[in-house]
């Protein structure tokens, strides 16, 4: 066979640089696609950085000094556009507000708007390419809580916007008022909390709380504790294990009937609900184990007592909206009222990232079966966040 030893054609050369070409092009696409999805993502990363710094200034405040009320900033009698005062009990107050500034880019000025609070300065280092919602920066309502007091609700409120992107990534904060003095022991003071008691069969609580630890609810939740309530405050509302307020969680006695409830949201803290479910009646001076549980999988929140149980549904999507407040035995550290505190005597305090309600049914009615337990530890005390045995050794 007799060899071509032309080379390449003129169409030959045109179709090899179309080829090359397109797969530049393809590999620039490619390139840019990725390059911009990266920059997208450190936007929105930067975005809610800045949200949470912000966030977390706030709600320390909140937690550390316990929030009084909030009111609108006024100069010369005239309310000044969003801007309010956080009051504490500490009867300190601090400002909150969206401030208007210049920043200098290129050689040019910039009209920008800043969050301000306590005086410090809050900027983002894409002022130039956000924008804040209008409108008020806070909403105040009257709620009923888990024992069916009325306490204030207040809602902050800061839409931002980011140019570059979709979406609201601004400051969103829900938390309740307390009003009270530091001491005493009625009224609207805070009161002096004796201190509880260990005994063989548990540690006996009057009016006193022990913070354990922070925890966050996960889309199965069980929340267990064996008591025993004292007959002399048997007619009155108690919590005895739970990290309520306005989030969080708890069991409880309420009408002489053991209660497990939860703050629950479906995706917008803005819209809280307070669901609970609650026994049949108890009896005092007797030992119960008693379960709540959360259970996403089936929409239900469920009580059990010495295995007897009890169903609420609850809305589709439905999750637990975590509480800032520590988990506590023997009362709701969130809560002013001593009429909220246990009486009476708490041997185990359990909570599992988990529906364990049939293996506590079987080990911890009546009494707690401690071989049962041991021997399931593999199959559920693993996942249990919070395990903590009061009784006296």
């Amino acid at each position: 066979m007799k060899r071509d030893n032309r080379g390449f054609t003129v169409i030959e050369l045109i179709l090899s640089f179309i080829f090359v070409f397109t797969l530049a092009f393809s590999m620039y696409q490619l390139l840019f696609s990725y390059r911009t999805r990266q920059n997208t993502e450190s936007i929105r990363s930067q975005m809610l950085d800045y949200r949470d710094q912000v966030t977390l200034a706030i709600q320390n405040d909140i937690v550390e000094k316990n929030l009084k009320s909030i009111e609108s900033c006024y100069i010369g009698g005239n309310v000044v556009n969003r801007c309010i005062v956080l009051n504490f009990n500490d009867n300190t107050k601090k400002k909150l507000s969206v401030e208007d500034g210049t920043v200098t880019y290129d050689g040019n000025d910039y009209d920008i708007k800043y969050i301000k609070y306590d005086n410090i300065i809050y900027q983002s280092p894409d002022a130039i390419l956000l924008e804040f919602g209008n409108g008020y920066i806070y909403h105040e309502t009257q709620e009923a809580d888990e024992i069916e007091n009325d306490i204030t609700i207040y809602r902050i409120s800061i839409p931002i916007y980011h140019n570059d992107l979709s979406g609201n990534y601004g400051i969103n904060i829900v938390a309740p008022a307390y009003n009270y003095t530091q001491g005493g022991t009625s009224g609207s003071s805070k009161p002096v909390e004796p201190a509880a008691t260990k005994t063989a069969d548990g540690t006996k609580y009057a009016g006193s709380v022990t913070e354990i630890q922070n925890v966050n609810a996960k889309s199965q939740l069980s929340v267990i504790a064996r008591v025993k309530f004292d007959n002399s405050n048997f007619s009155s509302n108690q919590h005895f294990f739970g990290n309520w307020a306005m989030g969080g969680f708890g069991l409880s006695l309420k009408n002489q009937k053991a209660c497990f409830g939860t703050y629950l949201s479906t995706g917008n803290q803005n819209n809280l609900s307070y669901k609970e479910i609650c026994s049949d009646a108890l009896s005092a001076d007797t030992f119960y184990t008693i379960v709540g549980v959360f259970d996403k999988a089936s929409n239900k929140i469920l009580i059990y007592v010495n295995g007897a149980s009890k169903e609420l549904a609850i809305p589709a999507n439905s999750q637990i909206v975590d509480s800032d407040l520590k988990l506590a035995i023997g009362g709701n550290i969130g809560r002013i009222k001593n009429t909220n505190y246990f009486y009476g005597t708490i041997s185990h305090a359990i909570v599992c990232n988990a529906n364990v309600s049939s293996k506590v049914s079987s080990c911890f009615n009546n009494k707690v079966d401690t071989n049962c337990y041991e021997s399931n530890v593999d199959e559920y005390k693993k996942k249990c966040i919070v395990d903590v045995d009061l009784i006296k050794k």
